[in-house]
């Protein structure tokens, strides 16, 4: 999510609980450290943006433990090689980049050991559609044809911004992918990097508890 105060962070979490999330990412000036709000697990972002792997390992230089480490590739160069670094949680591709899902980064990916691309649906409305969805399309069905990881993402700046589960299941059959390949780009496999780091059921379990023991909700 990209919300733009603490209050908006915390309305988009109500709604992202009652509509079945357990886990949002959200920029680190919103929160330092994983914090559980309104039963669900908020995990900071550290976001570098670079275009060469010069740049990226310059911006992973100073990548905290306590969040997911995203690298924002602008071109091939940077992308290739936040594939590989074992720094980098995430790789975020712009649309115009989206025949980097491809073999080679499966490859990276399994030699590593882990790797996600993240995908967004930020922006996609029906006004947008034509403009938007070619590129998300091709991502989404060459991450489908390849064996490519793959998260998809609201950036959502309000709750009106959040994407329903059964939204994001009903794109991905829209495109010709099966409805539970998509409903995973926002579970299970989301969730493999979240355990990775330590973030798995257990700690988003905790949340739901700690909620429940303040009544919140």
């Amino acid at each position: 999510m990209s919300p733009r105060s603490p209050e908006d962070l915390g309305a988009i979490a109500g709604l992202a609980r009652r509509l079945g999330y357990r886990a949002l990412g959200a920029p680190e000036e919103f929160v330092s450290r994983p914090t559980c709000v309104d039963g669900v697990l908020v995990i900071p972002r550290f976001t570098v943006r670079a275009s060469t792997r010069r740049e990226a390992r310059k911006g992973l230089d100073g990548a905290p433990r306590d969040s997911l480490v995203v690298v924002e590739a602008t071109a091939a160069d940077a992308a290739r090689y936040a594939s590989v670094n074992k720094l980098v949680d995430v790789l975020r591709l712009p649309p115009r980049l989206s025949y980097l899902v491809d073999r080679s980064t499966a490859r990276l990916f399994r030699e590593r050991g882990w790797g996600l691309v993240e995908v967004s649906l930020g922006g996609l409305s029906a006004d947008t559609a034509g403009r938007i969805l070619p590129s998300l399309a091709s991502a989404l069905r060459r991450a489908e044809a390849y064996g490519v990881p793959v998260a998809v993402v609201s950036d959502a700046r309000d709750p009106l911004g959040l994407w329903h589960p059964y939204e994001v299941a009903g794109l991905a059959e829209a495109l010709g992918i099966p409805w539970h390949r998509g409903l995973s780009w926002i579970t299970t496999t989301p969730l493999t990097i979240l355990s990775r780091k330590g973030w798995g059921r257990d700690r988003l379990l905790s949340c739901t508890r700690e909620d429940a023991g303040t009544g919140g909700g």
